[in-house]
């Protein structure tokens, strides 16, 4: 009779023992399911989307008036307007309670000074996605070095430096678009060209580097080991350059050769006379005497040269062979162009890749990629057939004292 109770007893036990682990565990369970339930119904919570909804509409509806107040200002004044000057107090929308406390202007943008985070997420998701092409950038030089962000290459960015802005053409068309050429322009209207390095362009990486070029039997090579030592401070300029342009992701070329005014003035602009019959030494003194205050002005080096013509065959142009591209030798489209002299800068749309004039052909350019003998010029000339001095030659080597008709030279800038 013990035996049998103490049977009985144990399975009583067991049984209570299942019982309690199965209710544990139910219990878990729901807790599980409720967290779950609670969590859904908070991020897809209506009243909290319609209010989100509400936010960004009003943000949208403030971000647009700005923009047809400041429009209006560059038309009443003739483009004499600062943006900067703009106050919250101008906008019929801000002079509403609900944002005042919210939303305020400085240095011509919207910024949010509330105290909720939600808020402040809903404002950057429209703030940061209206393109970085800010109006000023176009109508105003840059007070300081600005990136700007190009939506429509995809989010590709640039540095306009201090002292310039976005130019606009004669049809009041901007040069906003990174992958086909952005441009900008200085106070004295010199225009220059984005390069934008490690940036992908038709699937493929923008390397800044030297090339070498296999033409047939002839190798237009890199250049060889050179003494850049004695070439005062160049040295030092070029490891500059490198690591500005590996910091910024991009340099800038002037969109034309270097031309000359009627003044006797160095500029990049359109059918100016070329500067011609000009020494590497006097091409250096007069690039680097263009002063700015956040970028350097200099003969381009090697890389970036090459970091070009890579570029440019990215767009579909033959590096080894510049015929059609440049004002060389059998160019077919010298129409209205001295068939044996250079042209002035600018002269022809088929001269032009990425926004950038007759960087093969028409005047041999002075660069500060040196050989052992010297530095060297790039990009063959007017006279010199396109097949055979090709845009990626490198060719009037040594000779520093070399003054010709057919060599000039080009502007590059880094920021400093």
């Amino acid at each position: 009779m013990y035996r049998k109770n103490k049977v009985n007893y144990l399975k009583l036990h067991s049984i209570y023992g299942i019982s309690l682990i199965m209710l544990v565990i139910t219990i878990i369970v729901m807790i599980i399911l409720a967290t779950t339930v609670i969590i859904t119904i908070v991020q897809n919570n209506p009243i909290e989307k319609t209010k989100e909804a509400k936010f960004k509409s009003d943000i949208k509806n403030v971000q647009e008036e700005l923009e047809m107040y400041v429009d209006k200002q560059y038309l009443d004044t003739l483009g004499n307007f600062d943006r900067t000057t703009v106050r919250k107090e101008n906008l019929e929308l801000l002079k509403d309670s609900r944002l005042s406390d919210k939303i305020d202007i400085q240095n011509g943008q919207l910024v949010y000074i509330g105290k909720d985070e939600k808020e402040k997420i809903w404002f950057d998701d429209i703030i940061g996605n209206i393109p970085e092409i800010k109006y000023s950038l176009i109508e105003e030089f840059a007070k300081t070095n600005v990136e700007y962000v190009d939506a429509s290459s995809e989010n590709k960015t640039a540095i306009i430096p201090k002292g310039f802005k976005i130019l606009k053409d004669e049809t009041n068309n901007a040069y906003t678009n990174i992958d086909e050429g952005l441009v900008i322009v200085d106070k004295n209207g010199n225009e220059f060209v984005w390069i934008p390095v490690g940036s992908n362009i038709n699937g493929t990486v923008l390397e800044y580097k030297k090339r070498e070029y296999n033409q047939g039997t002839r190798v237009i090579d890199t250049d060889k080991e050179a003494d850049v030592v004695k070439f005062s401070g160049l040295k030092d300029q070029l490891a500059n350059m490198d690591a500005s342009v590996l910091k910024n992701k991009g340099f800038y070329l002037s969109r034309y050769e270097a031309g000359k005014d009627i003044n006797g003035n160095l500029v990049s602009k359109r059918g100016m006379q070329v500067w011609n019959y000009i020494t590497w030494n006097d091409a250096k003194l007069k690039v680097e005497g263009m002063i700015y205050d956040s970028v350097k002005a200099t003969l381009p080096n090697g890389k970036m040269w090459d970091t070009v013509i890579t570029l440019a065959e990215l767009s579909g142009k033959d590096p080894l062979d510049s015929t059609l591209w440049g004002n060389q030798g059998s160019n077919p489209y010298k129409t209205n162009v001295t068939p044996n002299n250079p042209a002035h800068t600018g002269a022809h749309e088929k001269w032009m890749v990425k926004n950038i004039y007759d960087f093969a052909g028409n005047v041999w350019e002075w660069t500060n990629e040196i050989e052992a003998f010297g530095p060297i010029g790039r990009g063959g000339c007017y006279s010199g057939e396109g097949s055979d001095d090709t845009v990626a030659c490198r060719g009037c080597a040594g000779d520093i004292m070399a003054s010709e008709d057919y060599m000039g030279f080009r502007i590059a800038l880094y920021i400093i």
